[in-house]
């Protein structure tokens, strides 16, 4: 039997799409499927199929899937009570900003028409 080997394919489209995507965008999509991620394990990791921690969390299955879409806004309130239950950090506000430093070089010229030195016998 003879199989047919999958062949590479480009699309502009999709190129010029993710090129519309603003790097904001992009980092607030990336940073939602992380917690999705990290939200599914913990479920696994507790042994809870989707439908028993829909009923923990006293949701309907149907939220539980949008939560792990990785497309869902939570709010702090629903990431704290989660971090409660699942046992984990989804949030980091206990650490402390990096230092920044900002660096700034002035220059400037004076001009001087006359100066006049006092000379009080220094020898």
């Amino acid at each position: 039997m003879k199989t047919n080997k999958p062949e590479l394919y480009n699309s502009n489209i999709i190129d010029e799409m993710f090129d519309e995507i603003s790097q904001e965008d992009f980092e607030k999509t990336t940073t939602k499927m992380k917690l999705a991620a990290k939200i599914a394990d913990a479920i696994k990791s507790n042994g809870w199929k989707k439908s028993e921690f829909a009923k923990i969390v006293k949701q309907q299955p149907s939220v539980i899937s949008k939560w792990l879409s990785g497309t869902h806004n939570f709010t702090t309130d629903t990431l704290i009570d989660l971090e409660h239950i699942l046992n984990i950090k989804l949030l980091n506000v206990d650490q402390k900003p990096e230092s920044i430093i900002y660096k700034r070089s002035v220059e400037t010229t004076i001009e001087i028409d006359e100066v006049t030195f006092w000379n009080n016998n220094l020898t």
